[in-house]
């Protein structure tokens, strides 16, 4: 007792150390940060409103668009991740040094922040919808590989071992054994990255990758805030009407597969329908080829003269990512019990706290940025208060399902005793799910890195500022070197992670 009393205490302390560090490091002025919040609350409640229709109908392609990407990209990498998971999942893997291989090559590819992707492509294809619908394709099937992978690896082994028994093919095994016990999750995976690539798409047009992001872009640097607004409206209802329907499907999905057919047909037609509707263009792709083989050859000409501000401009993105979680995760413990249905005081301030953070869920975190920047100015304080958003809302979201998985029975039982509602979520609650919660920041932490590395492309500073700019004078050999300190960061980051999951469960 006393020794893991004394470990609290040292994880504690280094918790505080690390604040410290991080705040010095960056010179990051939390009464500044305080100071922010009404310009920013100003910004978008006063600047943006109300919102300007009148340029309504020239969003509409745009808008298409990013659903287009989304249907076109989800068909593609899914079944490309289909075939790399089977390669990965160490129970159905042809070769071990095909699973080494397949897992290494995906997990570069996942840990490159999908923004990089996009305007590296915009470079090699030109600007256009290619370059966006591939850079889709990377990320979600790097996303899919992975949570697929994972899926196939807990089916029971006893169909595949009888299987084998008696002789069966590769392919015989993973049709009869694997495939049916896999299909759920495939599905339910399937329509979560169909709700991510959406969320992906609208910041495509940032680099000039095409979607609804063009045109945000375009209003916001023409300071055309009413229409700013507008485009974010649109943006906020196609998101939760892609959510209720998405949700809705793996619900039937879930109850009964006698649909799955009339499902799959009105995806082809969609699938067919956006590929078309996209107008891609072969003679782009086939130009773009021949100049990434002129491309590929400088990225390995690296050099290393940057390499202390790169270090430092890693940093820099860690140390936002790590306070946005820090002044983040207070907020979303209280705001989750509120919204948890079971722990909610009221049934309205449940409905209330919810919605707004459905709204606020539905924004990218890059979108956010971008608010900040434009309402407080350039900054790792705009960073970390457009991060904070999202990052609250995610927790929430996370934290909600988890209060929720505990039941009403322990909050009637304190209750019954004559606890508050403050003794029954931090005397009840927080001690019973402060590890789950744990695992959960630790995952979100990973992704704010990689969103924080992003926002550096977009004036917040960090090593993407680097990147944005070896990308936009072509300067591979410093780009490369960049690319390879994210790389490493973010796998030291995953692993890390994962390592500390397992621990805790």
């Amino acid at each position: 007792m006393f020794v893991n009393k004394i470990n609290k205490l040292f994880l504690f302390g280094l918790f505080l150390l690390l604040v410290g560090f991080s705040l010095l490091y960056v010179e990051f002025d939390l009464i500044e940060l305080m100071e922010s919040i009404p310009a920013f609350l100003n910004f978008i409640f006063v600047d943006f409103l109300p919102p300007n229709f009148s340029d309504v109908a020239l969003y509409v392609k745009p808008f298409m668009n990013s659903i287009y990407f989304a249907v076109v990209s989800t068909v593609f990498s899914s079944s490309f991740a289909l075939v790399f998971s089977l390669c990965m999942a160490h129970n159905t893997t042809p070769h071990p040094f095909v699973r080494l291989f397949v897992r290494s090559v995906i997990t570069f590819f996942r840990n490159i922040p999908f923004l990089i992707w996009a305007s590296l492509l915009v470079v090699i294809f030109g600007v256009g919808t290619l370059p966006g619908l591939i850079a889709l394709i990377i990320f979600s099937t790097s996303f899919l590989s992975r949570f697929y992978a994972g899926s196939i690896e807990e089916v029971n082994c006893e169909a595949l071992e009888a299987l084998d028994a008696c002789g069966a093919s590769y392919f015989q095994k993973v049709k009869h054994a694997v495939l049916p016990q896999f299909l759920p999750s495939f599905y339910s995976w399937t329509l979560f990255n169909f709700e991510i690539t959406i969320r992906a798409s609208a910041i495509l047009g940032l680099v000039g990758a095409g979607g609804l992001g063009t045109i945000l872009k375009q209003t916001m640097d023409l300071f055309q805030y009413g229409k700013t607004s507008t485009v974010i409206i649109i943006f906020i209802v196609l998101i939760v009407v892609v959510e209720q329907v998405t949700k809705k499907i793996k619900k039937q999905i879930m109850m009964s597969t006698k649909r799955l057919s009339s499902y799959h047909i009105i995806f082809v037609f969609l699938f067919v329908l956006s590929f078309y509707q996209l107008d891609l263009s072969f003679s782009q792709f086939q130009a773009g080829i021949n100049r990434l083989f002129t491309i590929v050859p400088q990225f390995f000409q690296w050099s290393f003269s940057d390499i202390s501000e790169l270090v430092n401009g890693m940093i820099i993105s860690l140390i936002v990512a790590f306070l946005s979680i820090v002044l983040s995760i207070g907020i979303a413990i209280i705001l989750a019990f509120l919204s948890a249905r079971n722990t909610t005081p009221n049934y309205y301030v449940g409905i209330v706290v919810n919605f707004i953070l459905m709204i606020i869920r539905a924004i990218p975190a890059t979108i956010w940025v971008l608010l900040a920047v434009s309402s407080i100015g350039f900054g790792s304080v705009a960073g970390v208060l457009g991060l904070i958003f999202p990052t609250t809302s995610f927790l929430v979201k996370s934290f909600s399902s988890q209060i929720e998985e505990v039941g009403k029975e322990g909050v009637e039982a304190l209750q019954a005793v004559g606890g508050t509602w403050w003794h029954i979520v931090f005397k009840g609650f927080v001690p019973i799910l402060f590890t789950k919660f744990l695992a959960t920041t630790f995952f979100r932490f990973e992704i704010n890195v990689a969103e924080s590395v992003i926002f550096g492309m977009v004036g917040v500073g960090g090593i993407g500022l680097f990147i944005q700019g070896y990308i936009s004078f072509y300067d591979f050999s410093h780009l490369s070197v960049s690319i390879l300190i994210v790389f490493t960061t973010m796998f030291v980051l995953e692993v890390t992670a994962n390592h500390i999951r397992k621990r805790l469960s």
